[in-house]
């Protein structure tokens, strides 16, 4: 069950498929998986504003501006603090959500 949901928040997530390529009418998944906002900061982190080397072995060097890579990926530079934010909600959420399971699923034995 706990890898499922794991593939379920990886897939969403635009590590594994583009959330520019996800169909209209599954696109709001996304914003249920964790990993959509972490590698969206990762990638507006990195490549915002900064011109990348592709140098692939065997070809001739290709510069590529860092914020045409961040639209190919459905990734926008203006959601960074709305994804942080955003991660550190989740964190708080799944933090109290276990302190209240802990509370009441195990009980002390004396």
């Amino acid at each position: 069950m706990k890898v499922m949901l794991l593939l379920f928040f990886l897939m969403f997530g635009g590590f594994l498929v583009s959330n520019a390529s996800l169909p209209v009418y599954i696109s709001w998944l996304k914003y249920l998986s964790f990993f959509n906002f972490a590698v969206e900061v990762l990638a507006v982190n990195e490549l915002s504003g900064v011109i990348v080397l592709f140098d692939p072995i065997g070809f001739v060097p290709i510069p590529l501006n860092g914020n045409e890579v961040l639209r190919n990926f459905g990734f926008d530079a203006v959601n960074y603090t709305r994804d942080f934010y955003c991660l550190l909600g989740l964190a708080g959420f799944w933090l109290i959500l276990a302190l209240v399971l802990l509370c009441v699923v195990v009980r002390e034995k004396r």
